[in-house]
């Protein structure tokens, strides 16, 4: 019973630090994905990895954002004379 409320107590102040620290809770889960990748995939697969993920990402925000792929696109490459 006492191991219960240990577990709890540290879920507790697991979910505490989490909620004051979003930034380094993240960084931290990111750090640990990426060093798994690393050490599971080799450097190469994991860039691989990483620039497709950007893709998706990218993608999805657009989507959300109700943008079209298209325009972005045609603004990325879109020279700015002035």
């Amino acid at each position: 019973m006492n191991e219960l409320n240990n577990d709890k107590n540290f879920l507790n102040y697991l979910k505490d630090w989490i909620n004051s620290n979003p930034g380094t809770a993240v960084g931290v889960i990111v750090g640990l994905v990426l060093g798994i990748f690393l050490f599971t995939l080799g450097i190469v697969k994991t860039i691989f990895l990483a620039v497709f993920m950007l893709i998706g990402y990218w993608l999805g925000r657009s989507k959300d954002e109700k943008n079209s792929v298209i325009d972005q696109v045609s603004n990325f490459f879109k020279r700015n004379d002035k």
